[in-house]
């Protein structure tokens, strides 16, 4: 209970300060800032664009988890161009266990995310506009008895997003967006015996209605 209230008044004690404060966006030439999404950093770099998951087969996919690095640099007054890089790569093995054969399993997925946003004006919420364009690739292989297994997922897609970022304080901002996508992915299995599989294409167009919550911090 002590610590609750504890809790309490210290957020009310960093709103009363927020709101004390008077400041303007960091949307000047040179502003930059580290991102960090709170619905899971690993789709920022292709987080409603091209994401794909590492896949097991043509259609299935595994349970790898991504993680990433992203960021914004402003190049120009209210025009920052955003970046984010996401990779993860795991390995499992299994050794020779009764009537189960030893097998190595690898899973990879990288992804690329890049785009530009257009903030309206340099007040403490400030909305933006803009665009992206993402591009992923999952890839998973077994190796067991001699013989390799394998498949590839490709994602592609771009969106428009459109957004607003509050400034807590100068330097720690939250950025709330929506975003209207195109996406497509395409998967193919090469099995063990050299068999090729190619699955359906998948292509989606739709919004986001979530929207997409990101912390900056910026650097200076």
């Amino acid at each position: 209970m002590v610590r609750r209230a504890m809790l309490v008044c210290v957020l009310l004690y960093a709103l009363s300060q927020v709101e004390a404060q008077e400041m303007t966006a960091k949307t000047k030439h040179q502003d930059a800032a580290l991102l960090f999404q709170f619905n899971g950093f690993g789709n920022m770099a292709t987080g409603g664009l091209g994401a794909v998951e590492t896949p097991r087969d043509a259609s299935g996919a595994s349970t790898i988890t991504v993680s990433g690095i992203g960021g914004k640099y402003f190049t120009a007054e209210n025009v920052a161009v955003r970046v984010a890089l996401t990779f993860a790569r795991e390995t499992s093995s299994q050794a020779q266990s009764g009537s189960i054969a030893e097998f190595t399993e690898t899973s990879t997925t990288i992804g690329v995310e890049g785009g530009v946003e257009v903030h309206l004006h340099n007040k403490r919420l400030s909305p933006y506009f803009g665009g992206l364009i993402g591009y992923s690739r999952g890839a998973f292989s077994r190796a067991q008895s001699g013989s390799e297994s394998s498949a590839v997922r490709n994602g592609f897609g771009i969106a428009g997003i459109l957004g607003a970022e509050f400034f807590l304080f100068e330097q720690v901002s939250f950025a709330a967006e929506y975003r209207a996508v195109y996406q497509r992915a395409t998967a193919t299995s090469t099995l063990s015996n050299g068999t090729r599989i190619d699955a359906p294409e998948q292509t989606k167009i739709g919004f986001f209605s979530q929207g997409f919550v990101t912390l900056g911090l910026y650097l200076w």
